[in-house]
């Protein structure tokens, strides 16, 4: 998970989902026909309401494990937008850069070949003018 193929990311549940079945199982194990009115059922209500308290507290582990999960794989989806977002402008600025870079130097080449083919111009009809005034 991240900026590299290698990265990776496991999310197991197996031992928080065995012990939600567990607490379900042992939720609808436990359920009788009400006895009658008193101890006995007030006994069976707590005991029934212990485990489906057990089950609900299973449910918010897996919950809470998913939810981490979720929130781990969209800080890296946004992190890798970022990413990739930042490289294109990047990569958009060095290419405005080269341009301006090699528009700059072409200029100057020019500008010194001109000045270079003006000084061979000028020594060529240099050696002319000493000539004619030797002679």
């Amino acid at each position: 998970i991240g900026s590299s193929t290698s990265e990776k990311m496991t999310v197991n549940l197996a031992t928080d989902m065995t012990a939600l079945n567990t607490a379900i199982g042992a939720t609808s194990g436990t359920y009788t026909t009400p006895g009658t009115p008193g101890t006995e059922l007030t006994a069976t209500a707590n005991a029934t309401i212990d485990l489906l308290s057990t089950a609900l507290a299973s449910i918010g582990t897996v919950r809470s494990a998913l939810g981490a999960s979720a929130n781990r794989l969209e800080h890296v989806y946004n992190n890798l937008s970022n990413i990739s977002t930042n490289s294109k402008a990047a990569t958009g600025r060095i290419m405005d850069v080269d341009f301006a870079s090699e528009s700059s130097k072409m200029t100057t080449n020019q500008m010194l070949l001109q000045a270079g083919t003006a000084m061979l111009k000028q020594s060529n009809s240099m050696s002319s003018m000493v000539m004619s005034l030797l002679q």
